[in-house]
């Protein structure tokens, strides 16, 4: 375990078991910190794996280099329910391919110059920027909803 590199990307329950560089970029190797999880169908502790599949997402480039997260996307088993639940990753959201912080960034520089010039810079396309912009996009009007309301309380 790389604590120093563990530090450096600066994702929450999460280390940095080893890395690589290569042409297309640099490549963290993750491992989660918990052995178990919450069940959010009943909310137990469990600690019963039951697969994992690998899961590579991008993040914030370091040294003008495409940084690349390879992650096991764990799914548990809970005796108490008897469901499947899959874990959930602070700093990702469901169905994603970038980390949170990797998307903000993309939806802050799109609003001061256009998608195809954020497509080059980061080597993806512009129909993928313009996801990114209108998935974040939505993301803030639900937190900003969600902060209203609990302002009106």
């Amino acid at each position: 375990m790389s604590i120093e590199l563990t530090q450096l990307l600066d994702l929450p329950n999460v280390y940095v078991e080893r890395q690589s560089i290569n042409e297309l970029g640099i490549f963290f190797y993750l491992q989660p910190l918990a052995q178990e999880i919450l069940c959010p169908g009943c909310g137990q502790l469990t600690d019963i794996q039951h697969q994992a599949r690998p899961l590579q997402v991008r993040d914030l480039m370091m040294r003008k280099k495409p940084v690349f997260l390879r992650i096991p996307r764990r799914q548990f088993y809970c005796k108490a329910c008897q469901r499947y639940c899959t874990e959930k990753l602070e700093f990702l959201d469901w169905r994603r391919r970038h980390t949170r912080r990797f998307e903000e960034d993309v939806y802050e520089r799109v609003q001061h110059s256009s998608l195809e010039q954020i497509a080059r810079e980061e080597g993806i396309s512009p129909e993928a920027v313009r996801g990114i912009f209108e998935h974040v996009a939505v993301e803030s009007k639900k937190r900003l909803g969600r902060s209203k309301a609990h302002q009106h309380r």
